[in-house]
């Protein structure tokens, strides 16, 4: 710990550096108590009871109030999460956020963006407990049922499917198509598809429906991290543009890195993605004719080696290449079923776009964000298949058989109704969470108390 003369002495000097750079990087530090570590990094202790940690360059890499608020901030001064007593907010290198803010009643809201999000709840029957989200989707609400199950120590939930078909129908869903079925996609002009079409394209024609199901969940996944980063842009003040001066200073565990180019989905990756598709149409089908039990422990039969997950939201992971972000849409296999701690598993990134992780990195990626992934993989699905149901022998889709139209699907969720004024509980949660940014924000750069 320095010395009073000698602490503002270090911090002039840091302001100074500081003064180069931009965004939140170019604010000036307030005066403290500096303590120089053994790695070059600073602890700073302001008035007020504010803590900072800065890199060896003066970049701020983390902040705490007195109030036990925490915040972390990227090399190029973008903040990347706020946790405070009782939310959480992670924020991507190009835009989108994801607020996380638990309630009362053991309630959590989950926000994606202005137009959607959901509310977790737990119900309980007697013996039996399940849990329950009330999602808010553009204006729409709709319910979908979880199962809880515990793995390696964690608690997960693994998403329950909400409509069971005839078996005729799963069968139809299966198999290949008597000819391919040339499809246009209504979403072919829409902004999101124009951003990433070097990354994304749909196939002209579809064999089969386990193909066409598989560009509808890569297609809504797109959409959605699409409007997440429209919805909340990285503002050149946040610092989440572009690289920057700061990071080729960085020391190797703290460096950056992100792709300069996207590494687009494959021929041979989606039909590797497509023939796990075609696994869960026939799980569920087994399940809907009573021949198998719902596999509530899904994600530990998933771990194995190069089995697929799509990512569904926003990640910031730490990998052999340098911390980067995984964003919807981008595409990751197991390397190992076991990371670096028990509850994490080593991932590699086989497809990703602009800005995001590089294809190629490894990095370890918690086990409940794979189940995350996994849910908004049965979630789609779920959708593909009644769109399906819905529209086939339109648009261009084949005819499925009567015996498999005739009977009506029938639903497979509890009854039990959402949680009420769930989109006004997410408003809430949102506004919250600007409120939270702009505080630390504040506090971390004000000079007084």
């Amino acid at each position: 710990m320095l010395t009073h003369s000698a602490s503002q002495k270090v911090i002039d000097q840091v302001n100074t550096a500081r003064a180069l750079f931009s965004g939140n990087n170019k604010r000036p530090l307030p005066a403290g108590q500096v303590t120089v570590q053994s790695n070059g990094h600073l602890t700073l202790a302001a008035s007020g009871g504010r803590q900072y940690g800065l890199r060896p360059n003066g970049t701020l890499a983390s902040f705490k109030d007195s109030q036990g608020t925490r915040a972390t901030y990227g090399s190029n001064g973008q903040l990347r999460s706020v946790q405070t007593k009782d939310s959480k907010i992670i924020f991507g290198r190009a835009g989108g956020r994801i607020v996380i803010k638990q309630l009362p009643n053991h309630m959590t809201a989950v926000s994606f963006d202005r137009h959607s999000g959901y509310i977790q709840s737990t119900i309980v029957r007697g013996n039996s407990k399940s849990v329950q989200r009330t999602y808010i989707v553009h204006g729409q609400t709709f319910v979908r049922s979880y199962a809880p199950y515990s793995y390696r120590s964690l608690e997960l939930v693994v998403y329950k499917p909400s409509i069971i078909y005839a078996p005729t129908f799963y069968g139809w869903l299966y198999y290949p198509w008597e000819s391919p079925a040339t499809y246009t996609w209504d979403w072919a002009n829409d902004p999101w598809y124009t951003a990433y079409e070097s990354y994304f394209a749909p196939l002209p024609a579809y064999s089969s429906a386990t193909l066409w199901m598989t560009d509808f969940i890569l297609g809504s996944t797109l959409a959605a991290a699409y409007e997440q980063q429209q919805d909340f842009p990285a503002t050149q003040e946040d610092g989440g543009a572009a690289p920057v001066e700061a990071e080729a200073q960085d020391t190797p565990s703290e460096s950056e890195t992100y792709a300069q180019n996207p590494g687009p989905i494959t021929p041979q990756l989606r039909a590797a993605f497509a023939e796990q598709v075609r696994e869960e149409t026939a799980e569920e089908n087994a399940v809907a004719t009573n021949q198998a039990s719902p596999d509530v422990q899904q994600l530990p039969s998933n771990l194995e080696r190069n089995h697929l997950f799509l990512v569904a939201d926003i990640l910031y992971v730490s990998s052999d290449q340098g911390n980067c972000w995984l964003n919807g849409g981008d595409l990751i296999g197991v390397v190992d079923p076991s990371g670096s701690s028990s509850d994490t598993a080593l991932m590699s990134v086989l497809s990703s776009k602009r800005g995001d992780c590089p294809v190629g990195a490894s990095a370890d990626v918690r086990l409940e964000d794979l189940q995350e992934m996994d849910n908004n993989l049965r979630l789609h699905m779920d959708n593909a298949i009644a769109q399906l149901h819905s529209n086939q022998g339109q648009g261009g889709l084949p005819a499925a058989p009567h015996s498999a139209i005739a009977p009506p699907p029938r639903s497979a969720m509890d009854d039990v109704p959402g949680v009420p004024n769930a989109a006004t509980i997410l408003a809430d949660a949102e506004q919250s969470s600007s409120d939270e940014k702009d505080k630390v924000i504040r506090e971390a750069f004000s000079q007084g108390n």
